[in-house]
């Protein structure tokens, strides 16, 4: 386990963040002031010696002075403190010095909101015209990222270097030239902002080495959303092909609702909590809908297993009692914030009434057993409070839908292998077959712990085996099956039927 720990540093008391243990792109996202930039910069420090003096600006005019502020990076079984000590910030114990050279990855590049970004070569001091080939690694994203061909012909000339001869060309020794229709050339001087700041960070990253951690700060600057999910999914892409580890900070929203992997920071007085995985709902706040379209009511639940389960079961129930009211379910991310969500944003013209958390069924036993302690801490009590104060809008599902579902399949592989045929044809595999490999094939991560989790991997392995076998069927194609099965299953008994009735009915008839 690696950490860096932000101690007094602006607008942070503390904020301890947990460094990525899998490659990938991980967006840094949070309100301003939450210490997104000053954590890129404690990140950039595992690979530039000058990071805090170049990035942290400080004085002895009185102010500035981040006298007491502390960056601490943490192994399983050892830490070292920087703090500032005149103009440098210096490591205690001294001894520990190397520690941030243990941290898992092998070279660190960092591109901030200033210098490079905004870099545009001067036509002049031309070493000579000839005009070189850039690389498809540059031209490739370039166009498909900006939806152009333009940059089919973009070229670059040699500038004579101010520090001699060079064994490797850097930004500054190259001037990128484009030819237009008419067969024209002009400079990068005359690219859009967008054009350009992308340019140089293709440039920037083009010789990136295999398991590198990237750090991009304020990805979106200057391009159009379409463009910063393209970028996005670029970086996605050799992440994935040179096992990189990619932190981009963010505000946009196009970003955040796009990502797989995010990472919110939410500053409460000082005090950062960092949320990993949290869904957009609760980063953005978005219960608000399109004007065109309002729903009547609104659910919030934990994660997508819990949205599909709750779309078919409350499906079921407005089918079977012929009601026209839209719902909308909206996945939200831990249960804390599921509820934090729901007390803190129920305004945009929805009253509290017409919104609900509903929460996973193990939710209720991690309740009992925080209120059952002896010795409550200030966390404890603040839970629980939360709770307390909510408790008229918080509701419980019958299930955890992920493991209830796994143990259902397991009795019933019948019932699934006729809802994918009845839809997909008939099938050369037997479902019974498969969920018995897996269950073999997974005993080993059974935890009697964390079986959620467990269940999780089960349908991860169900949908490697069976998607492949089906033409145009994926993942979501299977969960659909899945949950459709399960609660048809479920409400074929009239005792579950009327107990699903009483459940919504008092939920959704409140006023």
């Amino acid at each position: 386990m690696y950490k860096i720990t932000l101690k007094n540093i602006k607008s942070i008391n503390y904020l301890e963040f947990s460094f990525p243990d899998k490659n990938g792109v991980y967006l840094l996202t949070g309100g301003n002031g939450c210490g997104k930039t000053t954590l890129l910069i404690a990140l950039n420090r595992l690979g530039d010696n000058l990071a805090f003096s170049k990035n942290i600006k400080t004085s002895t005019a009185g102010f500035d002075s981040f006298r007491d502020a502390q960056i601490i990076y943490s192994t399983e079984h050892d830490s070292v403190i920087y703090h500032r000590a005149g103009i440098r910030w210096v490591p205690t114990p001294r001894s520990k010095s190397n520690l941030i050279k243990t941290f898992p990855c092998q070279n660190i590049l960092y591109l901030s909101t200033s210098g490079l970004r905004f870099y545009a070569q001067e036509p002049k001091d031309l070493k000579d015209q000839r005009h070189n080939a850039v690389s498809d690694e540059i031209i490739n994203p370039l166009n498909d990222i900006l939806n152009t061909s333009k940059f089919n012909d973009l070229k670059y000339i040699k500038i004579k270097s101010p520090k001699g001869k060079q064994r490797h060309l850097h930004r500054d020794n190259k001037l990128y030239v484009i030819k237009d229709p008419k067969n024209n050339y002009y400079s990068e001087q005359n690219f859009s902002l967008g054009e350009r700041l992308l340019l140089n960070s293709l440039d920037f990253i083009e010789k990136i080495k295999e398991r590198s951690l990237l750090l991009i700060d304020e990805v979106e600057l200057a391009l159009h959303p379409i463009a910063q999910i393209k970028f996005y999914d670029y970086l996605t892409k050799i992440a994935k092909e040179k096992k990189l580890t990619v932190i981009l900070s963010t505000h946009s929203s196009s970003l955040i609702k796009h990502a797989k992997h995010r990472i919110y920071l939410e500053n409460n007085n000082g005090q950062v909590s960092v949320l990993n995985n949290c869904y957009p709902a609760y980063i953005l706040r978005d219960i608000a809908t399109e004007e065109d379209f309002r729903p009547d009511f609104i659910f919030l639940v934990e994660d997508i297993m819990a949205q599909r389960y709750m779309h078919y079961l409350l499906s079921k129930y407005l089918k079977e009692i012929n009601s026209k009211i839209i719902c909308k379910i909206i996945p939200v991310g831990g249960h804390k914030q599921v509820i934090e969500l729901m007390e803190k944003y129920p305004t945009l013209s929805y009253p509290k009434s017409k919104i609900q958390s509903m929460l996973d069924a193990d939710v209720k036993d991690t309740y009992k057993e925080v209120s059952k302690k002896s010795d409550k801490t200030d966390t404890d009590a603040a839970y629980i409070d939360l709770f307390r104060r909510n408790k008229n809008n918080i509701s419980f599902l019958k299930i955890t839908p992920e493991l209830r579902t796994w143990e259902w399949l397991l009795r019933n592989p019948n019932i699934l292998q006729q809802n994918i045929e009845s839809k997909y044809g008939r099938q050369s595999f037997y479902v019974s077959t498969i969920v018995q490999k897996i269950e073999e094939e997974e005993a080993i991560n059974k935890n009697s712990n964390n079986l959620r989790n467990w269940a999780k991997g089960c349908f991860k392995n169900l949908a490697s085996k069976v998607c492949p076998q089906i033409i145009d069927f994926n993942e979501a194609d299977l969960y659909k099956c899945i949950f459709e099965s399960y609660v048809e299953d479920f409400t074929s008994n009239q005792t579950n039927m009327n107990y699903i009735k009483g459940y919504f009915g008092r939920i959704l008839n409140r006023k």
